[in-house]
């Protein structure tokens, strides 16, 4: 099984989180034997997925600006989400072809692993195929959002840990009406460090990616 590295950035421009994405996956087209799972946050922003409906944006530029909160087209799938302060992002950069999986595989074992960790802090969470992502009550907790290059996976999921990123109350997330977010905190009324919960997932992750299924 190739090996899966943990790498923490803190609070990273979404940008410059792309740019480092882009040169793991050449590392791995260059003969690296090593896949990749990058925690992080970002600074407040909206980003367009390939799927974004201009219509689910609710505030123009002049409110965005005021509010600083950039907006940003990208290349991963899906519609709008939001990242800012207090969630926890996660990239995953995976060569599929080594790993053996398809792409169904590996979010399966990413969100089973974001589940098996909010149940041990007492939140139950469950996975909706019809509106991908993990929901509390009906309440959306981790988002996700990936694309493919040469079988190589990048972009990844978003959970929000100590607080809901304030964008969400700019944009319908994921072209879902009525779609209510939530956070641990909210759940627990506990606020979390998030490096020291990158690495609690991080074990999670990287036993549930050998495991055999």
């Amino acid at each position: 099984m190739i090996r899966t590295e943990y790498i923490y950035l803190s609070e990273t421009d979404y940008s410059e989180a792309f740019l480092f994405q882009k040169k793991k996956i050449e590392e791995i087209k260059n003969g690296g034997s090593s896949n990749y799972i990058i925690f992080l946050e970002h600074n407040d922003v909206i980003t367009c997925g390939i799927r974004t409906k201009k219509e689910d944006i609710l505030a123009g530029p002049e409110i965005l600006k005021r509010e600083k909160i950039q907006l940003i087209e990208t290349d991963r799938g899906g519609s709008l989400t939001a990242h800012g302060p207090g969630q926890l992002v996660v990239y995953t950069i995976f060569d599929l072809k080594k790993c053996g999986f398809s792409v169904s595989d590996l979010i399966k074992r990413i969100t089973d692993s974001f589940a098996l960790w909010l149940k041990k802090k007492g939140v139950t969470a469950h996975y909706d195929n019809e509106r991908p992502g993990l929901y509390v009550a009906g309440k959306k907790i981790l988002s996700l959002g990936l694309r493919l290059d040469n079988f190589i996976t990048y972009h990844g999921f978003a959970l929000n840990l100590n607080a809901v990123p304030k964008g969400f109350s700019y944009i319908i997330p994921c072209s879902i009406r009525n779609c209510s977010m939530t956070s641990v905190y909210l759940e627990t009324s506990v606020k979390y460090d998030i490096r020291e919960v990158s690495f609690e997932l991080y074990n999670i992750m990287n036993e549930r990616i050998r495991a055999e299924f």
